[in-house]
């Protein structure tokens, strides 16, 4: 599973990008999160356009506890050619964060 390291933001924004997989193969993709914040944070999953200039489909929300955690996902999200998944803080935080996302098809 490939691996993509966020780095760690002090103090993020809202709606700021804290990772972003790049361009990925079209098909199913499983992803993963292993997360960490200083505070209790709540995450937007999106999937956006190969252009990455609009977000595709509902953005799923994730709420992370302060500490580290893994969130595998259970679903396997579709992908058109170069489409991509990032995560970003739905408001913003006090503190430090760093997500790191894998997938995998």
């Amino acid at each position: 599973m490939p691996w993509i390291h966020g780095a760690a933001v002090p103090s993020p924004a809202a709606d700021q990008v804290l990772v972003d997989t790049g361009q990925l193969p079209g098909g199913q993709i499983r992803l993963e999160l292993v997360a960490y914040a200083d505070n209790a944070v709540d995450l937007i999953l999106e999937r956006r356009n190969a252009e990455n200039s609009a977000r595709l489909g509902n953005p799923m929300l994730i709420g992370l506890r302060a500490t580290w955690e893994r969130i595998p996902f259970e679903t396997l999200f579709p992908s058109q050619p170069n489409e991509r998944y990032r995560v970003l803080a739905r408001s913003a935080m006090v503190g430090t964060a760093q997500i790191n996302l894998g997938w995998r098809e």
